[in-house]
């Protein structure tokens, strides 16, 4: 399946700036990532990868902080193109790749983000595509199941 490079689009930005909210110092032992894909596809011919990143800090009493949170979409155009159904089916390997891709893309945005922050110095780590996507899709014969994107703007 042939398609173009990922095009990715920040959705939401929340930044804390460290100086004036935290008297913690930052450092590996106190900060904590959490980071998310959710994938679906929009006929005729798009995947959509909804990528959530958010940098966690706790404190010396062991609360936890959220200090920057971020949501991506990285929209990849296909030259083949689905018919509209509820579901399609995409080869394991192929869609790790292509979330692997628009990941890479996004930690640089991101890197872009905290350029003139502490956080720079802790760059969101790197991620297995294959294990993050196989905790959130059903899988058969080795191809991943694709939900289409519903229509809120109806709701």
């Amino acid at each position: 399946m042939q398609h173009k490079l990922p095009s990715i689009v920040e959705i939401r930005l929340e930044m804390i700036n460290l100086n004036y909210h935290f008297d913690e110092v930052i450092n590996e032992s106190n900060i904590q990532y959490n980071v998310s894909a959710t994938p679906f596809y929009e006929p005729d011919d798009k995947i959509i990868f909804f990528i959530h990143v958010r940098i966690i800090l706790i404190d010396s009493e062991k609360k936890k902080h959220s200090i920057f949170h971020t949501d991506y979409l990285s929209i990849i155009e296909f030259k083949d193109s689905w018919e509209s159904q509820e579901t399609i089916k995409i080869e394991v390997d192929l869609l790790a790749h292509l979330l692997g891709m628009s990941f890479l893309m996004i930690r640089g945005a991101i890197r872009q983000r905290l350029a003139n922050s502490i956080l720079v110095n802790y760059p969101i780590p790197v991620i297995n595509p294959t294990k993050l996507l196989k905790n959130k899709l059903e899988e058969t014969d080795n191809h991943f199941i694709l939900k289409q994107k519903k229509d809120n703007r109806n709701c």
